[in-house]
């Protein structure tokens, strides 16, 4: 609140009518990977993230700083479900949602690059509102992207992820498989669930396209209104793809040396077969 309040009597002093939702967010860059070590193609898309934003704190962590902050700040509840959690990108999921409610700033995983200057960000994008959660569409525009998220710490919208999710586990006793027997992680944690969270703090229906709010919230101000009260703000259509941010899908071209989440979900559901198959004796 209090940074809204300075940002708002500056942007008063140069006659802005409202802060520009950038201005909102705190300074803080986060972003994570299993160990402090990173391959080579993220290490260079790390780079890109420092050098474009000398102004911001850049926070890099592994699991076992998750594990500590976890234990630090949240419930005991969410640590038992880190804990649970059999594959690296669902650790990075969850923290990412963690972290941005209890200090806020910009989330990118660590093979995305920066296009930009964050403070460049959606100049045109203000608000008279404390509270900032900007997201984008996913690459099929069929839920809403969560490689790179911003957002104001305390954000009631974020709050009601970390929630929604904990609840989804505990509720389902452990998480959604596809047809492989492979761990379902975009709809354990990853934007699938995501998208449900959001879908569900602005009562709509969770199987609505977010292609299709994102069109609304385009066309329809009334529409844009009501997502701007509730501190969501939709990027500009591929804001996260190459405008900000840029994802390059490192589990599908970093090659060796990169964790896979993927690759990491088919060969638990390869080992889950091969315990099967010799306790049943074929």
């Amino acid at each position: 609140m209090i940074r809204y309040l300075i940002a708002a009597l500056f942007c008063c002093c140069l006659g802005w009518a409202d802060p520009s939702i950038i201005s909102l967010i705190p300074r803080n860059i986060w972003q994570t990977y299993r160990t402090k070590t990173l391959p080579k193609p993220a290490f260079d898309a790390q780079q890109t993230w420092l050098s474009l934003n000398s102004d911001f704190s850049y926070f890099f962590t592994d699991d076992a700083d998750i594990e500590e902050y976890i234990r630090k700040e949240w419930p005991a509840e969410y640590l038992e479900f880190y804990h649970a959690l059999p594959i690296g990108a669902m650790k990075a999921d969850l923290w990412r949602y963690l972290i941005l409610t209890t200090n806020g700033g910009v989330y990118s995983d660590v093979d995305s690059i920066c296009i930009q200057p964050i403070q460049n960000w959606l100049p045109d994008f203000r608000t008279t509102h404390s509270h900032v959660l900007i997201i984008d569409l996913d690459e099929d525009q069929s839920k809403f992207c969560q490689w790179t998220l911003v957002a104001t710490p305390h954000h009631p919208a974020m709050e009601y992820v970390c929630r929604y999710i904990l609840d989804a586990w505990k509720k389902r006793g452990g998480f959604p498989r596809n047809s492989d027997g492979s761990i379902n992680v975009l709809d354990s944690t990853g934007p699938g669930i995501f998208s449900f969270a959001i879908k569900s703090y602005l009562n709509e229906s969770t199987s609505r396209k977010a292609r299709k709010m994102g069109k609304e919230y385009v066309k329809n101000k009334a529409y844009r209104a009501k997502l701007n009260s509730r501190g969501i703000f939709v990027a500009p259509k591929r804001f996260f793809q190459g405008g900000g941010s840029k994802n390059l899908f490192g589990s599908q071209c970093f090659g060796d040396g990169y964790v896979s989440w993927s690759t990491e979900a088919k060969k638990m559901a390869q080992a889950v077969k091969l315990q099967e198959d010799a306790s049943s004796g074929r």
